[in-house]
């Protein structure tokens, strides 16, 4: 057992464990957006049960669905929290996400590094942080709530993304 497993593990459960919540929270207060953040934390419990399944099998090295689940990631988060404020994903950032995976899909084909220097995976990174920290400043600046919750969640979402 290789030591990703002693990272990745509680990651994987932590996220199992807050998918589990915000399906419960969605199915008994009916929001669209906890559906949607049910959706995002399943997404970070699939990318930590595949990184520790890849890591067992060596298929890391060159892998591409580890940068599609960070873009996926941060665009279902963000989506979640437009829904929050009942307005749609921006037409800009769902062209930003396209062409993020066709830039994937073309170095993917080709073996080029269009960025260079061996910073493949930069721009699905950048997308991931960006996606996380727009969920957290709408969430600051949008949800009026009574409480330190509303506060704390989009403090949080703008930590994961950095």
């Amino acid at each position: 057992m290789t030591p990703v497993i002693y990272v990745l593990g509680p990651n994987l459960v932590s996220s199992a464990m807050l998918t589990l919540v915000f399906l419960w929270l969605w199915r008994s207060h009916g929001e669209e957006y906890l559906g949607i953040w049910a959706l995002g934390w399943a997404l970070f419990a699939l990318r930590y049960a595949y990184g520790i399944s890849a890591d067992a099998r060596n298929l890391l090295p060159g892998d591409y669905l580890l940068p599609l689940l960070a873009v996926a990631r941060g665009t279902v988060m963000l989506w979640g929290a437009h829904a929050m404020v009942r307005r749609p994903l921006p037409a800009w950032w769902i062209v930003l996400v396209v062409l993020d995976v066709a830039l994937l899909v073309f170095e993917g084909v080709t073996g080029w590094d269009l960025l260079l220097f061996g910073t493949r995976g930069v721009t699905h990174y950048f997308l991931f942080g960006t996606g996380l920290i727009g969920a957290g400043v709408i969430v600051l600046g949008r949800l009026k709530a009574p409480g330190i919750g509303a506060p704390m969640a989009g403090l949080c979402f703008v930590g994961m993304g950095l």
